[in-house]
């Protein structure tokens, strides 16, 4: 009895000293599904939707996870984006919310190619090179 005694609470210890592992839950809005798809595969958080993670490494991606948003617009033309992110905990589980306010794209609407004088006489990228 003092031996199941003993196995118990080294059992009970060895379960307080484990971190509390927890799934993450990313919802991006504001912007099309493309973009939420770009937003989503961007930010690292997303990973651990079927991972555990600990409330710290959870504070540390979410701390990334506005810039991270940001920067996978860029690609399709967005640089002056706005990401309003919230985090909540859900249970043992944490639920991160980007808002995303892409702005205005950038267009090109013009583009001027300029050919130098040895493009002209046929000389190749190569030979101009040695």
């Amino acid at each position: 009895m003092l031996r199941r005694l003993a196995r118990l609470s080294l059992m009970l210890a060895s379960l307080a000293a484990t971190p509390a592992l927890a799934g993450v839950t990313l919802t991006v809005s504001g912007v099309d599904p493309e973009l939420q798809a770009a937003v989503a595969q961007a930010v690292e958080l997303a990973q651990y939707a079927k991972r555990d993670v600990s409330e710290a490494q959870v504070h540390r991606l979410y701390a990334r996870a506005a810039d991270e948003a940001r920067q996978a617009l860029e690609p399709h033309g967005y640089y002056e984006a706005t990401v309003d992110a919230s985090l909540v905990a859900a249970g043992k589980d944490w639920k991160v919310t980007l808002k995303v306010t892409p702005g205005e794209p950038v267009r090109v609407t013009e583009a001027r190619i300029e050919v130098g004088t040895a493009a002209t006489l046929g000389v190749t990228f190569a030979e101009q090179c040695s």
